[in-house]
């Protein structure tokens, strides 16, 4: 009868991380991919985590986070092959596509596009 009541608890799984958690996860991969040997791979696993956060939470600033990653991949040009640069383009696409999805389905703008799904506005910055 003991190993009954105990098995379960074996079996339970953890708590999943929280978003703040991956979320701090994928700033410590960024700071990480400047030190690197191979930078687009740690860039994946800070991507991986910011598009994780979104999962848990559903705030698109953790999409636009994700986005930014693939920003910096593809400006990296440190692509072993084709194939790999392919992969950082069309990863770029897929979160621009959820974040046009997640704006028209929540109604709320987001750092790419308005609440109604079209293109923002461009922000532009002073630095001085």
């Amino acid at each position: 009868m003991l190993t009954i009541v105990i098995l379960p608890l074996f079996l339970a799984s953890p708590e999943p991380p929280s978003a703040k958690a991956l979320a701090a996860k994928g700033d410590a991969y960024l700071e990480a991919a400047a030190t690197a040997e191979r930078p687009l791979d740690v860039l994946l696993s800070a991507h991986t985590s910011f598009a994780s956060a979104y999962l848990v939470d559903k705030d698109a600033a953790y999409l636009c986070r994700a986005l930014d990653v693939t920003g910096r991949a593809l400006r990296s040009k440190a692509f072993a092959d084709e194939q790999e640069q392919k992969f950082w383009e069309e990863t770029r696409s897929e979160d621009l596509e959820r974040l046009q999805t997640d704006a028209v389905k929540h109604e709320r703008a987001n750092c790419r596009f308005t609440a109604h799904g079209s293109p923002a506005a461009p922000r532009v910055a002073l630095i001085d």
